[in-house]
């Protein structure tokens, strides 16, 4: 071996100490094989495994979702035992992308951290405070921190601590991380290269990880949640299972269809034209079957519910606009599909978004004539059928008919004993829905016989048509029995605007009321008299206790007048303080005659029918 020879050999770093090459060398000789010698000891290491120091610009982004413009980003320096060396970059993120860029970084391996505010992908907003990321790399031009690079730091540390290679380390770490968090158990990228904004499975195992951890928690919750996975999975790479368990007790609550909404929205807002949304649907489990979706062959469906749903058969007239309407559902799908119309006034065109994300572009031309139904038919490749979608557009308002539904609002079924009802002087056939629903008895009034104001009756053989609305007369073909109920039809929420299309017609008693307060509570019996006909039995309000309280009993009543012309009811009262008492005709004077419990007259006072107030105090 020659002098030069083991100069090299003495200066490469294996331990051998250098050693004097003889007086014999001179200066500059000297000089020249010491240069040589140190290019000689190998080419520069590339990760550090070697123990030589890489220098390299490094650049990357840094996710939860995307780091707002500004965020602290510092790269620390650590050699080939991750130990810092004392060395460190500091930087921002550039904008809101969450990129960032650090030149000279001299070290066999770095770690990165990263605080700021990020865009919170599950509500489609910026955080409402900074969270903490880290990442351990090899220095290489690209590495980028993320969530799962955040989760896998402490493992990482462990097991190079424990002797592990580094690449090694890193390799078995994220396969640990993944199946942790039920995402697989294989990492086809290395977390450092993952990128939300990017395509393919890689990158949407990142944007799953991040919706499943973010999910219905603030930002201090997912700091907690990352510590504690981080923590856990340290030693042994196992999570236990309250941990597993807290990780996918959310899962079921994301909404594919708005992370990919407001994905895009997001992108747009950033000047972002050349964006990807990577398949994070596929690793998801959000039919709650316990199996990620991706595993259940391709998927297709419509992501922001744009369709008519047509589950209100009830509404004569449901459906979108009758002078023309469009709108562009947003469709995911994992294989190529295409969308047909089987009616000539609805067309569908198909646009590409984003990968796997489409729009259809649905319109429909004026209706001039009756409601109208359309489907939208999506096929694959080879015709077969993957949805069909309904679509009504209603008729010009001229062409709809009145539709009132009979509500139930009383225990007494005998309401519905007849198939006919008294609307505004004419008599209508009354039909039934086929389901159970208090709506599903209605009656429907032609558009040529349509009017501003209704007023309905029930059953027809009670009463006669009104000569107004608001008004009415009764005419009593015999005498009333507790099985005849003269009801009037009064609209929902009891307004006078006008009728709305369709309408609830709840049925009331057909009588104006008086009204008795008892404040005293002494007494005990009412009688009432009346030159026209009075209810009695036959209404809900007595039979029951009354619209408000008390629990007054009928002992005596007449159907038809006394020799003197009058109608008179005795009423026993219990148990009251307000009760609601119906008469049968509108501004009828009555004689109100109160008496306690000796038969004692208490008040006497004539009132008069619609709603009148009698008060003992």
């Amino acid at each position: 071996m020659n002098n030069i020879q083991q100069l090299i050999q003495q200066l490469c770093p294996d331990g051998v100490e250098f050693k004097k090459l003889g007086e014999a060398y001179m200066a500059m000789t000297l000089l020249a094989a010491m240069t040589l010698a140190l290019g000689a000891c190998g080419d520069e290491v590339e990760g550090g495994e070697k123990g030589g120091k890489h220098t390299a610009s490094i650049s990357g982004v840094a996710q939860k979702g995307q780091f707002i413009k500004g965020s602290s980003i510092t790269i620390y320096a650590m050699d080939n035992n991750l130990s810092a060396t004392g060395l460190s970059y500091p930087t921002q993120t550039t904008d809101d992308m969450g990129t960032f860029t650090v030149d000279n970084v001299s070290a066999d391996f770095i770690d990165i951290k990263a605080n700021g505010y990020y865009y919170n992908e599950n509500r489609g907003e910026t955080s409402e405070s900074t969270i903490n990321l880290q990442a351990l790399a090899a220095t290489n031009s690209h590495v980028n921190v993320n969530l799962l690079t955040t989760l896998a730091y402490n493992r990482i540390k462990y097991l190079v601590k424990a002797g592990t290679k580094f690449a090694d380390a890193q390799s078995r770490a994220q396969i640990e991380v993944l199946t942790a968090l039920g995402l697989g158990n294989t990492a086809s990228a290395d977390f450092t290269d993952m990128n939300i904004a990017g395509s393919g499975d890689a990158n949407g195992l990142l944007l799953a990880a991040s919706l499943l951890i973010q999910q219905d928690r603030s930002v201090g919750d997912v700091s907690k949640l990352i510590s504690d996975i981080a923590a856990d999975l340290e030693e042994d790479g196992m999570l236990s299972s309250d941990l597993n368990e807290e990780i996918h007790r959310n899962e079921h609550n994301i909404y594919v269809g708005d992370v990919i909404s407001g994905l895009i929205d997001f992108y747009e807002k950033n000047k972002v034209t050349d964006f990807s949304i990577p398949t994070f649907y596929k690793f998801l489990d959000t039919d709650g079957d316990g199996k990620m979706d991706g595993q259940e062959g391709h998927i297709f469906k419509n992501i922001d519910g744009d369709e008519l749903w047509t589950y209100e058969p009830a509404n004569p007239n449901i459906g979108f606009d009758a002078g023309g309407f469009s709108l562009s559902p947003m469709f995911l799908s994992t294989i190529p599909f295409q969308a047909k119309s089987d009616a000539e006034w609805l067309t569908a065109r198909v646009r590409t978004i984003a990968e796997n994300i489409y729009t259809v572009d649905i319109v429909g031309q004026p209706n001039t004539g009756e409601n109208r139904t359309g489907h939208i038919i999506y096929t694959d490749e080879s015709e077969k059928e993957l949805a069909t979608y309904t679509y009504q557009q209603k008729a010009p308002d001229a062409l709809v008919p009145q539709r009132m539904f009979l509500a139930y609002t009383y225990d007494n079924v005998e309401i519905f004993n007849t198939d006919h009802i008294g609307v505004n002087g004419k008599v209508y056939e009354i039909n039934t829905l086929p389901y159970d629903y208090r709506y599903n008895r209605y009656v429907d009034i032609p558009s040529t016989e349509k009017q501003e104001q209704y007023q309905a009756y029930f059953p027809v053989s009670m009463v006669s048509m009104p000569d107004g609305y608001g008004t009415y007369r009764l005419t009593i073909p015999k005498e009333i029995t507790s099985d005849e109920f003269p009801f009037v039809g009064q609209r929902e929420n009891y307004d006078y605007s006008p009728i709305s299309n369709p309408t609830a017609i709840y049925f009331m008693p057909a009588c104006p009321h008086i009204q008795f307060n008892d404040f005293r509570g002494d007494a005990d019996r009412l009688v009432l008299t009346s030159d026209q006909p009075l209810c009695g039995t036959a209404t809900y309000t007595l039979r029951n206790g009354g619209v408000e309280y008390g629990n007054p009993q009928i002992d005596e009543q007449s159907t038809r007048p006394d020799e003197d012309g009058k109608y008179r009811m005795t009423i026993t009262l219990k148990n009251h303080v307000v009760t609601n008492f119906p008469v049968l005709a509108e501004n009828a004077r009555i004689t109100v005659q109160v008496y306690d419990v000796a038969g004692q007259i208490l008040y006497e006072d004539k009132v008069k029918s619609y709603y009148s107030y009698i008060t003992t105090r």
